[in-house]
């Protein structure tokens, strides 16, 4: 891995320590931020950033952004679930999850661009955060940003969103396949993916 990821002349040029290039280059927590810095320019300059393995994070610290009711199982379990699971997932790499409570629209700008300029804050991800303000700040920034199911309109950063019609037209068939034909969809239209549902719904019934 030396070889690969040149520690020693990482190490040479930046005046540090193999072992400290080796916790930089492996994300590790327990590097000050100059040592960080001087690193992670030292290797792009050598070209190593390309070559780092896959699932190595290089950074310590992630925000989430989310809705008030995103951070509470008994108010929405699903979005709560997602939490979690990013939770997990960084549970092997020494990365700290912090958590900022943003209306889906309407957001508070001010709110958002201050945590986004905290020190601590090096990457973050938008859960159900849907104001396209928000999104455009977001890329403006610079600081790698991933969007959960968002309605993102201006497409400039990375995306995650299930198709919400198919999952009801889905959910309709499953049903149909069973032999159910009488069904009754209860819902809450809170968001316009819940009405996306029932128009997959009602396909999956035109279906049938």
């Amino acid at each position: 891995m030396d070889k690969k990821l040149r520690v020693a002349e990482i190490a040479a040029r930046t005046g540090l320590s193999p072992s400290t290039v080796s916790r930089v280059l492996a994300g590790k927590a327990n590097t000050s931020d100059k040592a960080r810095r001087a690193v992670l320019e030292c290797a792009r300059e050598l070209g190593v950033m390309q070559g780092l393995a896959a699932g190595r994070l290089l950074l310590n610290h992630l925000l989430v952004f989310a809705p008030q009711r995103a951070f509470d199982e008994r108010s929405d379990i699903f979005y709560y679930r997602v939490i979690q699971s990013i939770n997990n997932a960084l549970a092997a790499h020494e990365v700290r999850l912090r958590y900022c409570a943003l209306d889906e629209n309407d957001s508070d700008a001010n709110l958002f661009l201050a945590r986004m300029n905290e020190p601590e804050t090096q990457a973050a991800v938008l859960l159900g955060i849907d104001d396209p303000h928000i999104h455009g700040l977001a890329a403006d920034l610079g600081k790698p940003c991933v969007l959960i199911n968002c309605r993102d309109e201006g497409m400039r950063l990375p995306s995650i969103a299930p198709d919400h019609r198919l999952i009801g037209q889905c959910a309709a068939r499953y049903l149909f396949d069973m032999g159910h034909r009488a069904v009754m969809n209860v819902m809450c239209l809170r968001r316009y993916t819940m009405e996306l549902r029932l128009g997959g719904d009602s396909g999956g019934v035109a279906r049938a």
